[in-house]
């Protein structure tokens, strides 16, 4: 059966975090959530990758920038 277009959409939107996620997993303050984004965008177009949407991160390059902190927290919810 092919994909539709809403779910291929649905897959994009999961494919990054949000400043109210970031703020969760950090539990930091909303300027610090923006904070942290940018700087991490902005290493992603030192890379050489196209900028994100303002106010998001791809969660891949949030998992590999906190390593550890993603094992931890599955850990806490057993």
């Amino acid at each position: 059966m092919p994909r539709t277009k809403q779910s291929s959409v649905k897959g994009v939107q999961n494919a990054y975090y949000t400043i109210t996620d970031v703020m969760a997993i950090l539990g930091c303050s909303r300027t610090k959530a923006q904070d942290v984004i940018r700087a991490l965008n902005d290493e992603l177009v030192d890379k050489g990758y196209m900028r994100f949407p303002l106010g998001k991160v791809p969660k891949k390059y949030v998992h590999e920038k906190f390593y550890g902190l993603f094992d931890d927290l599955e850990a806490m919810k057993k």
